[in-house]
Order: structure tokens, then sequence, then C-alpha cells
């Protein structure tokens, strides 16, 4: 349930606080920019869906578990990313309508990564991999409608969450980059496993997914 889940985040998040006073682990921050999309199929067809801009920022913490070679990084995250729906027609005589739907999706979110380095001089080139877990806190959506020369929106806070789509999620994390005196430059794609559309799941698939990149500064 959603309140486990946030109970969950919670310890962790507290277990984050006092890792890094252990000599092997290391503490930082990172900010990623979020190209955010999803992959939908209704009835094993093929929804138009588009990217919208997303982020995420949080704290991180790295165990050293080979020195110099290889981390275990995780770290607790404030997520935002979802996804747009467009729909285009033409009624009547010579009358144009598009709609279109934007979807935002707000996150508490858990990374856990194997990071394989490879020193090369100064500077270190990262492989990171692993699942991140989240827990939905919260949503936002806005619907635009244009008729002929007529422009009509609306907005809406209703949490999706509660009915139409599942607060749990969970993405597979692909990134390479490269660590500098402790700042840190990643990119990659963040790709969906789990269907998160709770409405109508037996006919409806709904992953999100979409590329990043991030900075970050890790403290030793």
């Amino acid at each position: 349930t959603m309140k486990k889940i946030n109970k969950i985040i919670t310890i962790l998040a507290f277990l984050l606080i006092s890792l890094p006073a252990f000599s092997q682990w290391r503490l930082g921050i990172n900010v990623s920019y979020d190209n955010t999309g999803a992959t939908w199929t209704y009835d094993d067809k093929i929804q138009g869906v588009n990217n919208i801009s997303g982020f995420s920022i949080g704290p991180t913490v790295a165990y050293e578990a080979v020195e110099e070679y290889f981390d275990i990084q995780t770290g607790i995250n404030f997520a935002m990313n979802g996804f747009a729906m467009q729909d285009n027609s033409i009624f009547g005589q010579n009358h144009f309508m598009s709609y279109e739907e934007t979807i935002r999706l707000y996150y508490l979110q858990m990374p856990i990564y194997a990071v394989g380095k490879l020193p090369v001089r100064e500077a270190t080139l990262l492989l990171e991999v692993g699942p991140i877990l989240s827990a939905g806190v919260g949503s936002k959506s806005e619907v635009s409608y244009k008729v002929g020369e007529l422009e009509y929106s609306e907005e809406s806070n209703e949490n999706l969450f509660k009915e139409s789509l599942h607060p749990f999620n969970c993405l597979i994390h692909f990134g390479i980059g490269v660590e500098y005196m402790g700042a840190k430059l990643t990119a990659g794609y963040n790709l969906g496993v789990f269907n998160v559309m709770r409405e109508n799941a037996d006919r409806s698939n709904l992953k999100t997914n979409g590329f990043f990149v991030s900075i970050g500064y890790v403290f030793d």
C-alpha cells in the first residue's frame, strides 16, 4: 500500500543520513533533467504519447565496495515526470479541432545503482545500472482544446494515484558518465518495467520512461 511504501522510504532516508559516518560511504547531491514520456498500448494498439520536461533532485550516498573500481549507490529523490497526449480531428465543413493533455506525476524515488568505475588520470569514467523504486505523492494534469480560432484550457490537481494510476513504479536506470574532483556528469536512459495503469489494466499497459542528463557532487 501507499502508506507502507512511504514508511519504507522514510526509514531509508534516516539510514542515508547516518551512513556517511562510516569511512567507506561518500555523501553527495544530484540534480537531473529528464526528458520523460511513456509507452502506452490499449488492446495491443500503440497510443500516441509525447515527451515532456521533468526533473529529479536529492541526496546520494555511495558505498565503495571495491576500492576505486566499484560502488553501490543509493539515495532519496524528489522527482517530476510524465507525458503528453494529443489528438487532432476535422468535423463539419473544414472545422479543425485539436486536443492535448499533459500529465505530470510527482514521486519520491529510491535509486539503487551498481556503479563501475574506471580511473583515467585524474578523472573516473562511470557506468551505472540498477532499479529506481518510486512512490507517487501527487499529480497534475492540464488539458487544452483548440477549435478553429478559439482556445480553451483547464488544470486539475486531482491525485491520479488514488484511482487511475498505481502509486508504485519501477524504472531500470542505465547511465554513463565521468567524475572529476568530486563533480559528476551523467547521461542515459530510464526504462519503465511496471504497468502503472490501474483502470482497465487488463487492456491498457502504460510504462513511463525517458532520457536524462544529471550533474552532481560527491563529498570526500
